[in-house]
């Protein structure tokens, strides 16, 4: 009853004819079995349902005045954003403490820490910096360090550090 007519009938057709099939397979009161090219018919019908999905999107993001292809860039961004172990805060005399005193006038906060761990992954430190027009930017440091042998002295010309950078754009504005 939230959508306009014209949404809820593109979306209740496929939606009912599905649901319809699955309740009589529910209650066993199909009709005997007979050929007909199931694949197709199925493909058919899971198209149908898509389009009244993308029906109710459109329709959403019409309402709500949101660009969908940034909603989805954002989301696929905030998935990159380090996750932080909770058993392992930030303690004062770790390297990256500090970072938490760039909190000010653009900066609205700062989370810092390890991540969660990952098999075959060095233990690094992240931060992550939430901006006040809503982006957020994180940095991880990697280092190829853990694989120097221990028999072999380490030459500081041939280590090698790198920052990975992950930018998530702001929410709004939402059409631009």
């Amino acid at each position: 009853m939230l959508f306009p007519c014209e949404v809820r009938s593109a979306v209740r057709g496929p939606f009912d004819k599905v649901s319809d099939q699955r309740r009589r397979a529910s209650h066993k009161e199909r009709r005997a079995a007979e050929s007909f090219r199931a694949f197709e018919e199925f493909g058919k019908d899971m198209r149908a349902l898509v389009r009244s999905v993308e029906t109710v999107r459109d329709d959403l993001a019409e309402r709500l005045n949101v660009n969908v292809a940034r909603c989805e860039k954002r989301a696929s961004a905030l998935r990159s954003l380090p996750v932080f172990d909770e058993s392992r805060p930030t303690l004062p005399n770790y390297g990256i403490y500090p970072a938490i005193e760039m909190q000010g006038k653009q900066v609205v906060r700062v989370r810092t820490g390890e991540p969660i761990s990952v098999p075959g992954r060095p233990e690094i430190e992240a931060l992550v910096l939430e901006f006040s027009d809503g982006s957020l930017m994180s940095i991880e440091a990697g280092a190829h360090i853990s694989h120097v042998g221990e028999d072999v002295p380490i030459v500081p010309e041939t280590l090698r550090a790198r920052l990975y950078v992950t930018y998530v754009p702001p929410m709004l504005p939402y059409r631009q």
